[in-house]
């Protein structure tokens, strides 16, 4: 489980080998404070429509862990996960995919920072302005 603050998210992964992100906001008007007419409606059968997540993405792993990365030369945020055997890279406004690497070993975690000087980088990302992405993901 993981906060955005970027995107006021909360980002989970669940059995399925999914990526899953709820809007807070969309959360708060979910859920109800009225705990008397709550007991009322599960009393006379009532079904709550079930909260449906902003966007899902499918890894096709367990995540074991998740990141959130500031691109300071794109100006956007990257959700980074690690799966079983592989990294992944999602857009954080929608889930979809930017990169994926599969790893040859079984990671237990990882670290993601920005380099100083422009260098062989495992990500490299040119954007719209063909910048290079300077930002390494180990």
């Amino acid at each position: 489980m993981l906060y955005s603050a970027n995107a006021g998210s909360i980002i989970i992964a669940n059995s399925n080998l999914e990526v899953e992100c709820y809007n807070y906001q969309s959360m708060k008007a979910f859920t109800n404070n009225d705990i008397d007419g709550q007991k009322e409606g599960q009393a006379a059968g009532e079904k709550k429509s079930a909260l449906q997540p902003t966007w899902t993405a499918n890894i096709g792993e367990q995540a074991r862990e998740m990141r959130v990365h500031f691109n300071r030369y794109l100006q956007s945020a990257d959700l980074v996960v690690l799966g079983e055997q592989s990294l992944f890279i999602l857009n954080e406004h929608g889930g979809k995919l930017r990169y994926q690497k599969r790893l040859q070993f079984a990671p237990s975690c990882f670290l993601t920072y920005h380099l100083k000087n422009e260098g062989d980088d495992l990500y490299v990302d040119e954007g719209p302005n063909k910048e290079r992405e300077k930002s390494a993901i180990i």
